[in-house]
């Protein structure tokens, strides 16, 4: 993602060289408050980012639990439950 990368393809005997710039990804998050209420129920976190940049959610609480999709690419949202 920070890295420019590069590669050819080749076409009828042509080849065409491809450069892709790189992606400086920033991340911000926006969702429910951080102390949630003793009941159940669940909670939509919307995860801000340019297009192209991957994200990936996880939980390292037993109690918490994360809804699909857990990742994307670009803007997007997640569950938790």
């Amino acid at each position: 993602l920070g890295v420019a990368r590069s590669g050819s393809l080749s076409i009828a005997g042509a080849t065409h060289n491809v450069t892709q710039a790189p992606i400086n990804c920033t991340y911000s998050l926006n969702g429910p408050p951080a102390l949630l209420p003793s009941s159940s129920g669940s909670y939509t976190i919307s995860v801000q980012t340019q297009g192209g940049c991957p994200w990936l959610a996880t939980s390292n609480s037993p109690w918490l639990t994360l809804g699909n999709p857990r990742s994307g690419i670009g803007p997007g949202s997640f569950t938790v439950e």
